[in-house]
C-alpha cells in the first residue's frame, strides 16, 4: 500500500525497509532482492491512483495519469493497470541479469560463479 498512498514514493518505502532488513539478519543478496521488489511493488502501486483516479502520487505516475486514466473513463482500465504491472517486470528481466553480470565482472566476483576457463592463473584486480 506504499504507493497507493499520495506522497509515500518508492525510495521512502526502502528507506523504511533498511532498518527492518537488517534488525532480521538478512544476507546482502535477500535484502537487496526484497527492496528492489518493493521498489518495483510501490511503483506500480502509483500508478493505481493515477489511472483509476487520475491523481498522480509521485512525479513518475504522471504519465500514467495522463495515457491512462482516458483509457479507464472508457471502461479499459483492466489494459491501463495491467500494461502499467507488465511493462516494470520487462523492464527489470531485461535488465537485471545485465546489470548483475556487469557488477560481478567488475567486483571479481565470477571466479566464485564459475570454473577458471583458462588454464593459465592470473591475479585478479578488484576495484570493489
Amino acid at each position: 500500500m506504499v504507493g497507493v498512498l499520495p506522497g509515500h514514493e518508492p525510495i521512502n518505502a526502502v528507506a523504511m525497509l533498511v532498518p527492518v532488513a537488517f534488525a532480521l539478519g538478512l544476507p546482502p543478496e535477500s535484502s537487496l532482492i526484497l527492496m528492489a521488489a518493493i521498489c518495483v511493488g510501490s511503483e506500480y502501486g502509483g500508478r493505481i491512483s493515477a489511472i483509476l483516479l487520475n491523481v498522480p502520487g509521485e512525479a513518475s505516475a504522471v504519465m500514467a495519469a495522463i495515457e491512462g486514466y482516458p483509457l479507464a473513463r472508457q471502461g479499459q482500465a483492466g489494459v491501463a493497470l495491467s500494461l502499467a504491472a507488465w511493462t516494470p517486470f520487462v523492464g527489470s528481466a531485461i535488465a537485471t541479469p545485465r546489470a548483475a553480470s556487469s557488477a560481478m565482472a567488475t567486483c571479481g566476483a565470477w571466479p566464485r560463479w564459475k570454473p577458471q576457463i583458462t588454464a593459465r592463473r592470473t591475479a585478479i584486480s578488484s576495484p570493489c
